[in-house]
């Protein structure tokens, strides 16, 4: 005998393969989903006043059954990431657990965004946040020549559009100048300068994060750099994924074979990336303040996935 789901409009209890459901008690949380099919106007109350306790009610079986299968893999994908070992460096997360990220304002500077990656577990280059020249001859001394310098402020978003970033700067007569020009760039705030070492050679990748506002939390990878919009090659996944879940996104991608080397490149080490993914998952589901996090590049050499440039943009 097939089992049926039938509603009794009169008193917020339905029979669902012999078990009575009260809608609204203890049992609410099972998971319910309800099809019918008939005349629109004679179904119509029925859907509506399941819908309204929050019953998912499709006028179609296959409908209901792509919403059972939608519920099957998201409980899965929970499931997983419950179970995955939290990525390196994310124990260290306790200072910037829920609520340390404040709400509204401009956002993270891109010295304070990489050193909330840092924390998830996600590497970020060697860097030096400086107020002059001198405080930058002597980031260049420590961290050693060539290195990017890039104007830090909140107020840019797009730093290579505003002239804000110098690359392969590699005496103090360079950094003069790299810092004569950055200090042109007109800003309302406070002006300061980012002395970073340079990474090596690899392929680069976007990764990033956005607080839905129908799905929540969702992390995206793909591939970044000068081949972001030439090849519009991403996938996404509801957060958060563990390292697993990560290394099935990477294998999506319709360009993955890059990923294990062309031309003579090196092969990516994708356990790197997908750590890094993991640890941008955790982090926004942690950070409420958060909404958007954008990775690009995520540059994958060696055994390493760093972010080169990291945006974080707070807001409701």
């Amino acid at each position: 005998m097939p089992k049926h789901l039938i509603l009794r409009l009169e008193a917020p209890l339905m029979a669902f393969g012999g078990t009575m459901i009260d809608a609204n008690g203890p049992t609410r949380d099972l998971p319910i989903v309800f099809s019918t099919a008939g005349a629109p106007g004679a179904i119509a109350p029925t859907l509506a006043a399941l819908r309204g306790r929050g019953i998912p009610a499709f006028r179609s079986p296959e409908r209901a059954v792509d919403a059972l299968r939608v519920l099957i893999a998201d409980a899965q994908a929970q499931a997983a990431a419950r179970a995955a070992p939290v990525p390196a460096g994310a124990a260290a997360a306790a200072e910037v657990q829920s609520g340390s990220v404040p709400a509204g304002g401009p956002g993270l500077d891109e010295d304070a965004a990489k050193a909330l990656l840092g924390r998830y577990g996600i590497a970020t280059p060697d860097r030096a946040a400086c107020t002059n020249l001198d405080e930058a001859l002597a980031a260049l001394e420590r961290i050693g020549a060539p290195v990017a310098v890039k104007i830090l402020s909140s107020e840019i978003a797009h730093k290579t559009e505003a002239g804000g970033v110098i690359l392969g700067v590699a005496t103090a007569a360079a950094m003069r100048a790299a810092i004569g020009r950055l200090a042109a760039i007109p800003l309302a705030g406070r002006r300061r300068f980012l002395v970073e070492r340079m990474a090596g050679p690899g392929l680069e990748l976007i990764a990033g994060a956005v607080r839905d506002p129908s799905f929540g939390p969702m992390v995206l990878v793909g591939f970044g750099g000068v081949l972001t919009e030439v090849l519009d090659d991403v996938v996404l996944r509801v957060a958060p994924i563990g390292p697993e879940q990560a290394l099935d996104m990477l294998a999506e991608l319709r360009g993955a074979r890059l990923l294990d080397g062309y031309r003579g490149s090196a092969p990516v080490d994708r356990a790197a990336v997908a750590a890094a993914l993991a640890g941008l998952s955790r982090l926004i589901c942690d950070q409420p303040a958060i909404r958007e996090i954008d990775i690009n590049p995520l540059r994958a050499c060696g055994n390493q996935a760093i972010a080169l440039d990291a945006l974080v943009v707070t807001g409701p």
